[in-house]
């Protein structure tokens, strides 16, 4: 079974005000070499090649190393790493990994390089000083991604926040052109999410910083990104043709994937359903656990299954295969939603043919309303 697979390094040199993902901020040379250790042991689990495995045997179809801040690992951690997990599920053609400008050195981008990793992904947020300060995060200077850019010969892409308090049209203007400028060819732009017991939810909660309704003009942005050739193709994603994050694509279009690492997520096929594992965020726990007989387990039901396919799939131009929903759902998609799919047809939202239901610009922009109509309109249940 091809899957992405995705490993989670919980390390970060501090951690942002926003931030709900598991990491920790102090550990020794030797709990990491432990984990790494520990992340190989689960990979050769899941690819069968150990006893106690519960599902097919897995293929790395793409490998995504994130967390938490990857290049803060230790010389020849990254290197181990890939190594050992490429061994056990074999080497992908997109190897991507998570790096802070800071912690991105010249040693590391060498090790990285030549560990195999062909995409570099940046958390950059915002190159405005003031607008990092409000979410609790480092400032990054243009002068380490120069160096970057020099530097790393691979992919190369980016994360940027949209709706900091603060924040006009123009700043983001100003940080998506430099970031092109500069050679970058994937661009994330996400929303702002305050998440519960955070210190930023807490500022929020006490007054100290208000988020705003109306944020920069976002239908500017993506027209701005059109200009330089870039394709908009998910909801917050955007790339040069060719650059997409096939790793992602697959989230999105609810193929399986394999998580290994503390606090990591697999969703893998079983039967006509699929479960989802869960992997500890208790690291001491961690090291002495098997990935499936004690991981947390969710098995998904058919209500399940047909929220997230549609949750996901309508965030990509290429929409819901009908053909794939008929195999997992047993019916037309159709007969699930009957005379809802034609209004939102009528209003722009989506648009049916004879191989996928897809939604427009417009109807990417309104997704959550979308869903919403649909799912609360549905004429037929899940199986299962």
């Amino acid at each position: 079974m091809r899957c992405g697979v995705y490993v989670h390094i919980p390390y970060c040199s501090r951690k942002c005000d926003y931030c709900a993902f598991h990491s920790i901020t102090h550990w020794t040379a030797l709990a990491e070499h432990a984990l790494i250790d520990k992340i190989v042991s689960d990979a050769m689990v899941f690819s069968n090649r150990e006893a106690g495995s519960a599902a097919p045997p897995v293929e790395a179809k793409t490998l995504y190393i994130g967390g938490g801040t990857p290049s803060t690992l230790g010389p020849g951690q990254l290197a181990r790493l890939i190594s050992g997990v490429t061994a056990a599920l074999g080497r992908p053609e997109e190897i991507t990994c998570e790096a802070n400008p800071e912690s991105a050195t010249a040693k590391f981008l060498a090790e990285a390089g030549e560990a195999g990793v062909t995409r570099l992904s940046i958390g950059v947020q915002s190159l405005f000083p003031r607008l990092c300060t409000v979410i609790g995060r480092r400032p990054t200077h243009v002068k380490e991604l120069e160096r970057i850019r020099s530097e790393w010969q691979g992919v190369l892409a980016a994360d940027l926040i949209i709706g900091i308090p603060g924040q006009t049209t123009d700043d983001l203007m100003a940080d998506v052109t430099q970031l092109v400028e500069m050679g970058f060819s994937h661009l994330s732009i996400y929303d702002l999410s305050v998440e519960s017991d955070t210190p930023l939810a807490r500022r929020v909660a006490s007054g100290r910083v208000v988020i705003p309704e109306d944020g920069p003009d976002w239908p500017a942005v993506c027209t701005t990104l059109a200009r330089f050739g870039f394709v908009r193709y998910e909801v917050s994603n955007f790339a040069l043709p060719g650059h997409e994050s096939q790793h992602n694509l697959g989230y999105w279009r609810s193929e399986p994937y394999v998580g290994l690492g503390p606090s990591a997520v697999s969703t893998l096929p079983v039967g006509d359903g699929a479960r989802r594992l869960v992997q500890t965020t208790d690291h001491a726990r961690f090291l002495c656990t098997h990935p499936f007989h004690d991981a947390e387990v969710e098995v998904l039901d058919g209500a399940t299954l047909l929220t997230e396919f549609l949750m996901l799939g309508l965030r990509i131009p290429e929409g819901v295969s009908l053909r794939r929903f008929r195999s997992k759902f047993g019916g037309e998609l159709a007969e699930f939603f009957g005379r809802c799919l034609t209004d939102l047809e009528k209003h722009g939202m989506l648009v049916l043919d004879e191989h996928a239901l897809r939604p427009t610009a417009r109807g990417m922009d309104m997704l959550n309303g979308t869903l919403v109509d649909l799912l609360s309109n549905a004429t037929r249940g899940a199986p299962g």
